[in-house]
């Protein structure tokens, strides 16, 4: 998988996050609301063994993109934030799934999400995608 692909990608079409990043690689400080970008997990198929003098064999690469966002409450409920993340989730799922990048063997599929640790100020989301691609040695 190639992470600076999806990092753009979201950049491009996810105008209300402030910071998109790679998770491994981003500063510790930064503005928010966030994307952060990571690996999950990788599931290889069985190896191809017709390839003459080279190795390839599928997988599918599960990553994930965390919502970062201030954990925020105007009065005794705050719409307002709600509706902001739903929107970013929204904008997030329009982005990703179904798109094909160069070096996939299929679309983006959903995979799910799922609260991530937080502390008191801070909320975390994660929304995991599933990509196939190969790896290949010649």
């Amino acid at each position: 998988m190639k992470t600076a692909d999806v990092v753009a990608r979201i950049r491009d079409l996810c105008p209300n996050f402030a910071h998109v990043d790679h998770l491994l690689m981003s500063s510790t400080s930064y503005d928010y609301p966030a994307a952060l970008i990571a690996p999950v997990e990788n599931k290889g198929d069985a190896p191809r063994i017709n390839i003459p003098g080279g190795y390839a064999q599928d997988y599918e690469s599960l990553f994930g993109v965390y919502i970062v966002f201030e954990r925020r409450q105007d009065g005794p409920a705050d719409n307002g934030g709600a509706d902001m993340f739903d929107r970013l989730c929204d904008e997030l799922r329009a982005a990703l799934i179904n798109w094909q990048p160069d070096w996939a063997l299929s679309p983006i599929t959903y995979a799910g999400g799922r609260m991530a640790p937080y502390d008191a100020g801070i909320v975390t989301w994660r929304e995991d995608f599933a990509v196939s691609t190969e790896v290949r040695y010649t």
